[in-house]
This record gives structure tokens, C-alpha cells and sequence, in this order.
């Protein structure tokens, strides 16, 4: 098996908020793609040696976008006379371990010399000049807390060519592979009852073999590559510096970056889509086609994206997944068996834990009606400024202001433009709460207390109530937690499986939890199945399913 970390080795959100601008620049030049990038498209020129008559060059249209051009061709030497020259600009101060810089590809052209200076404001940091050997390069240089970097292009690699820049990121992408990557944990969770919304985690160790300076920051992404194809995209948490090129980061998945605070709305047949993207923002994501259609009614308070999201996924009945890729994924939850496990996959040991039976299930359904009750929610306090955010912990409608503007306003906050002291007054929404239960006939009296209540989802209403109660009462029957080592193929955290208990009788669940070791010799893992054990010996009828044996039929 082939294992691979793909280390983004660049400073979060510095590509994002990075600002260009050029000096001595084409007027075919657009300084804002060298942030985002250029079309890689073999214009034909007057340039010496990129004037070629065998149909791979392009006329240059009137509205070409080639990326940034200067307006000057190098000398006969390759070198230019006024040397030509870009500017970076960052809000605020990032550090990082160089830039990576695209030139022109199709072309085979780039700057074979170049200055480079680091800026903290007016302070100069660093300057040092440097020698690219390709079109796409790496500049490892390891800078911290700069706010600006302005590059002059000294000369092109062959004479009489323009210097031609398509892209400059922030950053440089290195592959650490076999001999630098020794073996990988990941840890993926999936709750089945759609209660919990975890983040999956991952810990490695890489070993630099070209002894670069590496600077492990916050929220950095790496690529976890299994056989050539992504297996997961996660970011760092914390990292170790063990040895001079030994380094031991821990990652997580997006989920655990969704703390910003979203501020909640109350909604009418809201497209499921539309309701997720503003909860994510900028984190892409993807939904099953079996949402199609689905629309959500309800509230949100004022929560961090986590717990929006949380409630949503509920509300539907999605699994979120983030296995295998970048995005937030909203699957359904598994019906039938869509994978297994054979005797041959199953380390010897394990075990079979037997949770106490559920007597019940409750989950209540809210509704929000506007009323004309009204309440003071800012009584006389000073406030100056404009768009001033003020957030409430309840639902509110028909706001009113002395002493200041409401310049915008939703059910939960509204934004203020005031000096001096203000009263708002909003009207209440009325609010009621209805507790649906569903209870579990084979319960005995000693277990009558054992329930599970979910009460505090507020996009759960009259409409969608009786499918979340079914959901949740059919999870949890799945009462068996079988314990074991496996050799993972497919398999992923979330999946009903069938897998084969120590003493040989069949279990069928949902993945709850996946502790996966991953090494450039193969793929196993701890796995908790939690569902139902079927002995060899029974019929066991379930969702349409027949179990008889180790032998499945599905009718």
C-alpha cells in the first residue's frame, strides 16, 4: 500500500487576504491574478523562441488574462534594465516558510533571478536574492510575523522575454512519503443517533529528508494520501519539533473548526442547501441527492457553526462526514448492509458489550408564532458606533429604537448606529413545545426509567417530529457494541456493516467509531460496531431484511 502526507506548508486564510499590485506591469496585466491564478494558455508572442508555427501557440485575444506581465522585455543578456517588480500586502502580520511561485508553464519562461525583501510595517526583516530553475518554484525561506514582501525580477531565463507571473502562493506544498512518513492514526466517529457531531482526528510523524525549516501553525492543512487517491483532508491542531527534521503533528477534521458564532434565524421552508451554506460560510460542502427537496422550518438561537450544524443534521436525518475528502458531507443514514467484514479481516479477540434497553424515546417539537407582546431588550445604555452587532438569547420581531438607527435586524440580534444612550423594544414570539414518545413494548418495569430525550432541537416541529422519533427508537435497539481489530479495505465510520463475533455468531451495525493504523504495508483498524448480534442458530427479521445464520436475504 502506498501512504502519503500531503503537507500544505502555508499560513491560514494568509492566501485569502493577500493584496498584489505590480510595478512596470503590461497593460494586459491583472495584479488581483496573482493571488487567485491565471489560465495556463501558450499565447504566441514576439519574444525570441515563443514564436512557434506549429499550431500549439494561441493568438492573444483582445480580453487576454494572461496573469501579470511586465511591459519590458529582458536584454539580449536576460537581464532587465529597470528591474520590474510585485507587492504583497497582509492585513495583519503571517509567517511562513516561503512562496511558491508559477510562471508561465505552457511556455517553459520564468525569472531566473529574483530580490527578495520582508517587511513588518517600515522595518525590513529580511532581503536576500535568489535563483528559480523552473517554471513552477519553490522559494523556501522561513520568515515570521511580515506584513508585506515586495520581489523584483533581476532577468528572464532566455533573452528578450517578458517576465511572466500567473500565480504567487503563500506557502509551498511538500510530499512526505515512504522513509518520511512511518505509519498514521486516524480516527473517524460517526454517531448513529445523530446526537453528537464529532470532529475526526488524526497524529503523525513525518522525517524531513531534504532538512527543511518547517513551521507546523494552527489550522494549516495536510492531505492524507492512501494508494494515490485523498483519504482525508484535515488541519493542525499542535505539533512537535522531536529532532532537527523530525516533526509529530496532530490534525482534525473541519468540524472542529466550525466555532465561529452564526446568528441563527427563524425559518420558513428553507431549502436545505441554501440553510447550509450560510451555517458553513467559505467551508465547501456536498449533499446526497437524497435530500433533494428538503426543505427546514423552525429556530436557531445564536450558537457556533458546530452546533447549527448539529441541529440540522438532526432535523433531517443526515450523517455528516468529512472522510475522503475537503467537504462537509450530508449522507443518509444507512438502511441496508453496504459493507462486511469476513473471518479472514478479524484479528482474534474482541468483545461484545450489551447496553441496557431503552424504555422509551422522546423528542419534542417546537413552533414560534409572532406575538404582540412586547419587551424593553436595551433599556438606556450607552452606545456609539455604527453597525454596532447586539445579540438576544430569544426570538424577537417589530423593533423599535430611541436615542439611535436600527440599520439591519433578523429574529436574534440587531446592529445599531448611536452615540449617546439608546432603548430598544422588540415584540416576543410565542412559543410552544409538544413531547412525542415512543416506547419500547419488550421493556420491562425495572427498566422504565432508561430513556433517551432530545428537547433542545428547535428545527424539530409538527411536520418532522414522527420520522426523528422513528430514527432515533430504531438506533437504539442496535443495543450490541462489538469491539475488534480489522484489515480495512473499504469499510468506512458510519457504514452498516456484518461482521463475525469471536464466538462466530453474525453482528450487524453502524461503524460508530473507526481507530485506524495506517502504515506503507497496510490498513487496520480498532472498529465499534454498534448493532444487533444474530446467532447461527436464529431467524432474525429486520428492515427488510432476513437473517438466517451467517446466510443474508433480502426480500
Amino acid at each position: 500500500m502506498s501512504l502519503e502526507i500531503n503537507y500544505i506548508d502555508a499560513p491560514e486564510g494568509a492566501q485569502d487576504v493577500m493584496t498584489a499590485s505590480g510595478e512596470a506591469g503590461n497593460t494586459i496585466s491583472d495584479d488581483s491574478l496573482i493571488v487567485t491564478g491565471a489560465r495556463d494558455i501558450p499565447y504566441a508572442t514576439l519574444e525570441p523562441g515563443v514564436w512557434k508555427l506549429d499550431g500549439t501557440l494561441k493568438i492573444m485575444p483582445d480580453d487576454a488574462k494572461p496573469g501579470w506581465w511586465s511591459v519590458e522585455r529582458s536584454g539580449e543578456d536576460g537581464r532587465f534594465e529597470t528591474p520590474p517588480a510585485i507587492t504583497l500586502k497582509f492585513p495583519v502580520p503571517y509567517s511562513s516558510t516561503g512562496f511558491t511561485f508559477t510562471f508561465s508553464l505552457a511556455t517553459k519562461q520564468w525569472c531566473s533571478e529574483l530580490h527578495a525583501s520582508w517587511y513588518n510595517g517600515q522595518n525590513l526583516l529580511m532581503e536576500r536574492t535568489y535563483y528559480p530553475d523552473e517554471a513552477n518554484w519553490i522559494l523556501n525561506e522561513t520568515v515570521e510575523s511580515f506584513d508585506q514582501v515586495r520581489f523584483q525580477l533581476m532577468e528572464t531565463n532566455h533573452p528578450g522575454q517578458f517576465a511572466k507571473i500567473q500565480r504567487v502562493e503563500v506557502g509551498r506544498t511538500m510530499l512526505f512519503g515512504a522513509g518520511e512518513l512511518a505509519s498514521v492514526r486516524l480516527v473517524n466517529e460517526v454517531d448513529p443517533s445523530l446526537c453528537v457531531l464529532t470532529a475526526d482526528t488524526m497524529n503523525f510523524q513525518i522525517v524531513d529528508s531534504q532538512d527543511r525549516e518547517l513551521i507546523p501553525q494552527e489550522n494549516q492543512r495536510v492531505e492524507l494520501i492512501k494508494n494515490g487517491v485523498q483519504h482525508a483532508v484535515q488541519y493542525i491542531v499542535s505539533s512537535t519539533r522531536e529532532a532537527k527534521n523530525q516533526y509529530k503533528i496532530v490534525t482534525q477534521s473541519v468540524i472542529g473548526l466550525l466555532e465561529d458564532t452564526f446568528l441563527g434565524g427563524m425559518y420558513q421552508d428553507k431549502p436545505l442547501e441554501e440553510l447550509t451554506a450560510e451555517i458553513l460560510g467559505s467551508w465547501p460542502f456536498e449533499i446526497s441527492s437524497y435530500f433533494d427537496g428538503v426543505t427546514v422550518t423552525g429556530y436557531l438561537p445564536v450558537c457556533t457553526q458546530r452546533e447549527a450544524l448539529q441541529q440540522l443534521a438532526f432535523a433531517v436525518g443526515a450523517v455528516v462526514s468529512t472522510q475522503g475528502g475537503p467537504k462537509v458531507r450530508f449522507l443518509p443514514v444507512p438502511e441496508i448492509v453496504t459493507a462486511k467484514f469476513a473471518a479472514s479481516d478479524i484479528f482474534i479477540g474482541g468483545s461484545v458489550k450489551t447496553s441496557p434497553r431503552v424504555a422509551k424515546v422522546q423528542v419534542t417539537a417546537h413552533s414560534y408564532v409572532e406575538s404582540d407582546t412586547e419587551q424593553i431588550l436595551i433599556r438606556e445604555e450607552e452606545i456609539t458606533g455604527t453597525d454596532v452587532l447586539v445579540t438576544f438569547d430569544a426570538p424577537h420581531h417589530s423593533y423599535s429604537i430611541t436615542g439611535g438607527e436600527i440599520t439591519d435586524c433578523d429574529v436574534n440580534w440587531v446592529k445599531i448606529t448611536a452615540s449617546g444612550v439608546v432603548t430598544v423594544t422588540g415584540k416576543d414570539f410565542t412559543h410552544t413545545s409538544v413531547v412525542r414518545t415512543k416506547r419500547n413494548p419488550a421493556a420491562v418495569a425495572k427498566e422504565q426509567s432508561n430513556y433517551i430525550s432530545v428537547s433542545e432541537v428547535t428545527l424539530i416541529n409538527s411536520d418532522n417530529v414522527d420520522q426523528a422519533l422513528a430514527r432515533l427508537f430504531n438506533v437504539y435497539q442496535f443495543r450490541q457494541v462489538t469491539e475488534q481489530e480489522v484489515v480495512v479495505s473499504d469499510q468506512a465510520a458510519g457504514d452498516m456493516v456484518a461482521s463475525v463475533t469471536p464466538w462466530n455468531s453474525q453482528t450487524r451495525g453502524f461503524i460508530s467509531s473507526m481507530d485506524s493504523t495506517l502504515t506503507q504495508g497496510g490498513h487496520t483498524a480498532m472498529i465499534n460496531i454498534q448493532g444487533i448480534e444474530v446467532t447461527l442458530e436464529s431467524v432474525w427479521l429486520y428492515s427488510g431484511e432476513i437473517y438466517s445464520g451467517d446466510t443474508e436475504v433480502v426480500y
